[in-house]
């Protein structure tokens, strides 16, 4: 006697799609968490670097303000520094905003209009500058920059040695 059977070797089709639609499910999963992972680590690069930004930004305007013989016309959204060298000759510093970036300006005579701006700040970012002078004569600066969603802030005040003009 035959026996008769059907032994059937390899996957059915119903099988073969489930096994497919498994492995497309793992292969979206996977390639989703290493997208997310990817923007993680775009925008924490970006806050560090707005942070390191805005640091350097600030300690360059706290050493001038702290080598500036007098202080003019502050506003808001400027602020004026006049220092002098040791030969005795005027340097005028100008902080400012334009265009939502911060930019400084010096001039060596005394049209404290200068000849040329340097940007402080990345394109990418946007700068506001606020500064005023305290009831003790010292110099409060506050700067901050956003950029995509993250905004980074530091704000010191600086006591002045000098009468402001």
């Amino acid at each position: 006697m035959l026996a008769t059977g059907n032994n059937q070797q390899g996957f059915s089709l119903a099988e073969l799609m489930i096994y497919i639609g498994v492995i497309v499910l793992v292969f979206l999963m996977t390639g989703s968490f290493i997208i997310e992972v990817s923007k993680n680590n775009k925008h924490t690069q970006a806050k560090q670097q707005l942070q390191t930004q805005t640091s350097s930004v600030m300690q360059y305007v706290t050493h001038a303000v702290h080598h500036a013989a007098t202080i003019s016309k502050p506003t808001p959204e400027s602020l004026e520094l006049v220092s002098h060298s040791q030969q005795g000759n005027q340097t005028h510093t100008r902080f400012e905003i334009r265009d939502n970036k911060l930019y400084v300006g010096i001039s060596m005579d005394d049209t404290f209009e200068p000849s040329e701006w340097q940007q402080l700040t990345s394109n990418e970012a946007t700068a506001t500058l606020d500064t005023a002078i305290t009831h003790d004569m010292s110099v409060h600066v506050a700067i901050s920059l956003s950029q995509e969603q993250t905004t980074h802030s530091i704000a010191t005040t600086i006591a002045n040695r000098q009468p402001l003009q």
